[in-house]
């Protein structure tokens, strides 16, 4: 006597859709790591302590060769103080961060706090960088 026998199935995994996954991850990767590059090279100044840190609403940046940029957007150093004026306006804390870089001069940082004094700012933070180190100024 002959018992039928079921036939067996072959698996196959279908790897196009796998494959379109991937390429679809690398696509996204490569493209979102490129937004993580800074826009503005920057060599802050370093300190030995830190504050707490506060997100800032409203950036002031100057660049080693003295452009000035109000929360990315360029701006010349005679116009800051109508710029920043709305803003302070708007603003609930009322400050000002200002980003320097290293190699920028002090007189651009003294117009820029009397730019940002003048607009109704009440107070200027200045961002800098921590030294490396034990965290009190000693290497």
């Amino acid at each position: 006597m002959q018992v039928p026998r079921r036939r067996q199935v072959s698996l196959n995994i279908e790897l196009s859709p796998l494959i379109d996954c991937v390429f679809l991850l690398l696509i996204f990767f490569m493209l979102s790591s490129t937004l993580l590059a800074p826009a503005i090279d920057l060599k802050l100044p370093e300190a030995g302590s830190s504050g707490a840190v506060v997100a800032p609403e409203i950036v002031v940046t100057i660049t080693r060769q003295q452009r000035c940029l109000l929360n990315g957007s360029e701006v010349s150093l005679q116009s800051l103080r109508e710029r920043l004026g709305p803003l302070l306006s708007r603003s609930k804390r009322k400050v000002v961060t200002y980003r320097g870089d290293a190699g920028s001069t002090h007189g651009t940082f003294v117009r820029v706090l009397d730019a940002a004094r003048a607009a109704g700012a009440d107070h200027v933070d200045v961002a800098h960088d921590l030294e490396e180190g034990d965290g009190l100024g000693r290497r």
